[in-house]
């Protein structure tokens, strides 16, 4: 039997990044959403979690008193994610499959390193099925393993673009 559990994955994006060795590339909440669009997050379920994960719309589980039934939870949309991000301003203006933007003067292209932790498997697959949707926008993620004491210590101290975690959480 599977039951509910506290505990969920995530993908975390840099808001705060320094602009030189991480790029203000998700510093605009529509290219955020525009990325949730599109991930695969009912593909990744179905292949890697053999279906038995259950989204939710949140960090809270739906267990908790606290939970927003109100919140709806975000469809697998890539030409709705491909709008938001021309409108953000990311094309691909040159034609050479990535898209590309000016920011703070400097056309840059839009890639980043997506960090993953290496303590299970499942984790380097996530990222590459990601990445893989992602390059098919125009947008170039590269999966990145570290171990967690590393992948934690880079995403406190905001030296990351984009990073896959998960949170354990109790009943109270």
């Amino acid at each position: 039997a599977f039951v509910s559990t506290f505990n969920y994955t995530y993908a975390a994006f840099n808001c705060k990044p320094d602009g030189n060795a991480h790029k203000k590339i998700f510093n605009d909440v529509n290219v955020r959403r525009a990325i949730a669009l599109l991930t695969p997050i009912d593909e990744i379920n179905h292949v890697l979690n053999k279906g038995k994960n259950k989204r939710i719309p949140g960090p809270v589980s739906p267990l908790k008193a606290e939970f927003n039934r109100d919140l709806k939870l975000l469809p697998f949309d890539p030409v709705q994610a491909g709008d938001m991000l021309d409108d953000s301003g990311w094309k691909d203006g040159n034609n050479d499959g990535v898209r590309e933007k000016i920011i703070d003067g400097i056309r840059t292209d839009f890639k980043f390193e997506l960090l993953y932790f290496t303590n299970s498997p499942d984790w380097k697959d996530y990222a590459d099925m990601m990445s893989a949707e992602y390059k098919k926008a125009g947008v170039i993620a590269t999966p990145v393993g570290l171990d967690p004491g590393s992948a934690q210590q880079k995403m406190f101290g905001h030296d990351f673009d984009m990073i896959i975690g998960s949170w354990g959480g109790s009943s109270s």
